[in-house]
């Protein structure tokens, strides 16, 4: 099915013409991960409010480089669990960008019913054609229905969330060449930080890397991936990606493969 989906997507990609401007996107993929039964499938589909334009710059990025708003839907499943989001980005002026996103997941288990619901709103503040910096809160309520093992008595449980974050972001492209970078810090009773670059060879082919820090109650998550972003043409990419846990010696464990169409 995974490779039906992606061939498909080649095959479309192959009868595109020259001329672009495009205003929508759809992107799958899946990640296997590392003692996890089932795959993380996902699908997106992102409405772009007005056109984007391939002729310059970078495809990856040509979105943010040209402040092009935009909306977008997205569900991915991994076992019992399914997530729901909707969400955009508006660039009120050159200066200003909110964006919002809303998401809803539901799980169902043998021993209890989990629903989860989140609301991300960050507003970002353009320096120059360069420089980005903004703030962010994230909200998160939990629900859970649950019994124990030997137990018939169900039991509930609540839980409300606020996460406020800031975050930054650098490019420099000159003639389909050149850095991105961005980092985001997260304020909570267990602390996340996240590091990321991505360089640019020519308008379709990059090469990215992330690192990430997450606090737990027991133990402390480093996290490192690396990813290939590759356009065949100006409507069509893949990605590859591999993550491995900095700490101990666990090895890889993640691999994720992405298709991207843009029309």
């Amino acid at each position: 099915m995974k490779l039906t989906a992606l061939s498909a997507f080649t095959l479309a990609s192959l009868f595109a013409t020259s001329a672009f401007a495009a205003q929508n996107e759809v992107s799958a993929g899946f990640s296997d991960i590392k003692d996890v039964d089932d795959n993380f499938v996902g699908i997106n589909y992102k409405r772009y409010l007005s056109d984007v334009s391939n002729d310059g710059g970078v495809y990856l990025n040509n979105p943010y480089l040209q402040r092009v708003s935009s909306v977008n839907a997205s569900y991915f499943t991994v076992g019992d669990i399914d997530a729901y989001s909707v969400g955009g980005t508006w660039y009120v002026d050159d200066q200003w960008m909110v964006m919002a996103d809303v998401g809803y997941t539901d799980y169902n288990s043998p021993f209890g019913d989990f629903d989860g619901k989140t609301a991300d709103l960050r507003v970002g503040y353009n320096l120059d054609a360069n420089w980005q910096v903004g703030v962010a809160m994230l909200y998160q309520r939990s629900e859970a229905e649950y019994q124990y093992r030997d137990s018939e008595e169900r039991f509930d449980d609540y839980s409300d969330d606020w996460t406020p974050s800031v975050f930054a972001r650098y490019t420099d492209i000159q003639n389909g060449k050149g850095w991105d970078f961005s980092t985001q810090y997260s304020f909570n009773d267990f602390d996340y930080a996240e590091v990321a670059g991505r360089y640019f060879f020519n308008p379709g082919l990059s090469a990215g890397l992330t690192y990430s820090y997450a606090e737990g109650p027991y133990d402390d998550s480093n996290v490192v991936e690396l990813d290939v972003d590759y356009w065949v043409n100006k409507h069509f990419s893949v990605r590859f990606g591999l993550g491995t846990e900095v700490s101990g010696d666990s090895g890889l464990e993640s691999a994720t493969l992405l298709a991207t169409y843009r029309f």
